[in-house]
């Protein structure tokens, strides 16, 4: 059975990915997550579930993220 994202039908693993990729960018820059969240308006806390796999991404808030990131959409699924 494939696990998917509540609501969606996104699979777990692919959320989980995307949800490792912004983690590997915010820590490159530097940033805590803190830092992160505070740039497109989220709560840190959720942020952090969401980072450590508790807590699933909206396609907004991944947006967002990517946005305050400085990364294109595109080329965060690669690799």
């Amino acid at each position: 059975m494939l696990l998917q994202v509540p609501g969606t039908n996104v699979p777990l693993s692919h959320m989980v990915h995307i949800a490792r990729k912004i983690d590997a960018a915010r820590a490159a820059r530097g940033w805590t997550v803190t830092a992160l969240a505070w740039r497109p308006g989220m709560e840190a806390s959720s942020l952090s579930k969401s980072l450590h796999g508790r807590w699933a991404l909206r396609a907004d808030e991944v947006l967002r993220l990517l946005y305050a990131l400085g990364v294109a959409p595109a080329s965060s699924t690669s690799g």
